[in-house]
This record gives C-alpha cells, sequence and structure tokens, in this order.
C-alpha cells in the first residue's frame, strides 16, 4: 500500500521541524542526560480517552508541556471537549498539535473515503475489491488543548496522580524476570545485547553509581532486545546503529514514565562506561539525523513506542499475574466454612442480580459493559 500525507504533508513536516529543533537544543544543553529537563513531561494522555499519547505525538506534547509550563499531562481537541460537555477558555489558543493517520481509498466520483467506508462500499457492491489494494496513508494535524485550558473539566490532582514512588530495584528485578530473553549480571565493564545468542549483559549493580543508572542501562537493552519481536529493521551500518541507539534511548525513557520511575534521577543517571565513551558520537550522529530529515525522528519514535509497549506489557502482565496468585493463596488459608459462606452470599447475590435484571434499562446496561470494555483495553 502506498503512503500518503495527502494535503497536511507540509504542515505535519512543519511540526516536526518544531520539535526537532526543541528535542536538538535540549540535547546539545544537556547531553545525554537532555530528557531530565522534561522531567515532569514524559506520559501525556488524551483527557477524553484517558489513553497515553504514542510515538511522535508523545514527544510533541511532551515538548509543549514543556514550553507552555503546563502541569496537567491531559490534552484534548475543540471537538471532544464540546462533546464531553467541556468547553475551551475563550481566548484560549491551542499551544500544539497531534498526528493523526488513516488509511484511505480513492472512488471515482466521490474523491478518496476512508478505509471502512470503502469495505461497505465493496460488501454493497458499490466499489471492485480490488480498489482495497490501492489504499493509502493519509495524515492530518489536529489542534489540542491542555485541559488546563478547558473549562468544565475535573480540576487536576497531581498528588492523586503521582507515581507510587516505585522502588527502582524492585521494578528493576520485574523487568529481568518478565524479559523476553535472558539478562546475566556479571563482573564486565559494558553493557549489551547480543542478537546472536539473544542475551542481554549487564555489569554488577554494585558496578553502578546507582539503581537509576542499573535500571536506565537495563531498559535501554531490552529495548534493543525487541527489534525482532516488533519488526524493526537493524540497518548494519554506522548510521544504522546510531538510529537504533536513539530508538532504545527513546524507548526506555518512555518504559520508564510508564513504570512510574522518578525520571527527573532516571535521566540524570550515569549509564555503563563504554556507552558514555561512545555519547559523542551517538548524540552527534542523531543531531545530524533528526535535523537533516526531521521525519526520522518521527520514525525512532514510532519505533520506540513499540518497543516500550512490548517491555511494558510484559512487566505488567507479570505483575498483574503474581497478583492473581497471592489473592488465590489468600483464599486458600481462609477457613472452608467461611469460603462456603462466601460462596452460598455470592450465589445469592447473583440471584438478586438476575432477578433485578428487568429493572434496568437497555441503554444503561449497554454503558456499563461499554464502561467495563474500556476498562479491559
Amino acid at each position: 500500500m502506498a503512503r500518503d500525507a495527502g494535503g497536511s504533508r507540509e504542515a505535519i513536516a512543519e511540526a516536526r521541524r518544531q520539535v526537532v529543533e526543541e528535542i536538538s537544543a535540549a540535547m546539545e544543553r544537556g547531553g545525554l542526560a537532555w530528557a531530565a529537563e522534561w522531567k515532569g513531561c514524559w506520559s501525556p494522555v488524551n483527557a477524553a480517552t484517558g489513553r497515553t499519547y504514542r510515538g511522535m505525538n508523545r514527544l510533541s506534547l511532551a515538548a509543549a508541556m514543556r514550553r507552555g509550563g503546563f502541569d496537567d499531562p491531559r490534552w484534548c481537541t475543540f471537538n471532544q471537549a464540546r462533546d464531553a460537555g467541556w468547553h475551551v477558555a475563550r481566548g484560549a489558543r491551542s499551544p500544539a498539535t497531534v498526528e493523526f493517520w488513516s488509511w484511505y481509498v480513492r472512488v471515482p466520483g466521490s474523491g478518496a473515503v476512508t478505509l471502512q467506508r470503502a469495505e461497505q462500499l465493496v460488501r454493497t457492491g458499490r466499489l471492485p475489491e480490488e480498489a482495497l489494494k490501492d489504499a493509502f496513508l493519509r495524515g492530518r494535524l489536529h489542534h489540542v488543548f491542555n485541559a488546563s485550558q478547558v473549562e468544565g473539566i475535573e480540576p487536576y490532582d497531581p498528588s492523586a496522580h503521582a507515581p507510587e514512588n516505585a522502588e527502582v530495584e524492585r521494578v528493576a528485578d520485574e523487568l529481568i524476570e518478565s524479559s523476553r530473553c535472558p539478562v546475566r549480571e556479571e563482573r564486565v565493564d559494558e553493557a549489551y545485547y547480543r542478537p546472536s545468542t539473544d542475551t542481554i549483559t549487564l555489569p554488577l549493580r554494585s558496578q553502578f553509581t546507582s539503581m537509576d543508572a542499573f535500571a536506565r542501562t537495563l531498559l535501554h537493552e531490552m529495548c534493543h532486545s525487541t527489534a525482532r519481536e516488533v519488526g524493526r529493521e537493524v540497518e548494519r551500518s554506522e548510521e544504522g546503529y546510531a538510529r537504533e541507539e536513539l530508538v532504545a534511548e527513546l524507548g526506555s525513557a518512555f518504559a520508564a514514565a510508564d513504570a512510574d520511575l522518578d525520571m527527573g534521577a532516571y535521566a540524570n543517571a550515569d549509564m555503563d562506561r563504554t556507552f558514555l565513551e561512545n555519547h559523542a558520537a551517538y548524540l552527534q550522529s542523531w543531531l545530524t539525523a533528526i535535523r537533516d530529515d526531521p521525519s526520522a525522528l518521527a520514525k525512532a519514535a514510532t519505533q520506540a513506542s513499540k518497543a516500550a509497549d512490548f517491555v511494558t506489557d510484559r512487566r505488567e502482565r507479570l505483575v498483574a499475574s503474581r497478583e492473581d496468585a497471592a489473592r488465590a493463596n489468600a483464599l486458600d488459608r481462609v477457613p472452608l466454612t467461611s469460603r462456603a459462606r462466601s460462596a452460598r452470599e455470592a450465589t445469592e447475590s447473583a440471584r438478586s442480580v438476575k432477578t433485578n435484571a428487568r429493572g434496568i434499562e437497555p441503554q444503561n446496561i449497554r454503558q456499563t459493559a461499554g464502561r467495563k470494555e474500556a476498562r479491559l483495553s
């Protein structure tokens, strides 16, 4: 399928260029610790859906949060605010844009329609199935507003959304246990992922200046190890390896933020000696690549999001399985008579719900099901 940014190609390119300028300036000021300046900006979410933004949108909104001094990580479009019953404050200007990409199909006499609409036309015989083979991607920019610019939305309470003060070593242990490949801690002077053996090797924890440094190095190498799993090609050249390092750096930052690690301490942590020795070369290569082609940063951010999601999902499933096992063990310790009574009460409760089901409006049933489905997703 061909890729086409449609009439927004220039606008998207300009938006990306602005983000590249901000990141480039931060890298030149802060070196490898450039992300420390953005420590409170790494997890922007959509106020209407609750979903964390991914890829280039995550970087764009992080930059906008830092630039605008916003403490609220929630964002939404004008229409989303209106549909939710909120109101964008009078005179407020959108401080950021997000990219939205969809597949389109050209229909004679109708221009381009979404792939979903085209599939409907195929089912009704109004469009030949062969037309779907020519589907193309079209990107559009949507202006978004920070929740602090929106009236009627629930006030943001930083304390209620603050990280759980995660213990860094506990998180590191969970990451290692959930890793898709073996992680070896040995008395060595470098950290690396070796594709030929599909293993990660790290120096001993005692060799690092802090657990934050250990976690940062671990996440960096774990993001490298996802290449084959998420379909990321690593070009065997100096430029290719440098691009892969940028993906691993962005991916580790995304994953660290999703794990509720302290991003200030994380970004400032010194990594292993070999990586630091190559730091200047990597940094210059990144800057050259993204300045010459701002879309290179967008591609790296997209690949980094996939790597971070892969790592994060495996850790979350491990934690969830442990919690399920703990609940099962706790139930096993309850006396048999208590368990029988609990089971009887649960049965009576289920009967009561079934009896009263006729009194629930169908619309409410659908809404309840929708909320449950949203939580599961």
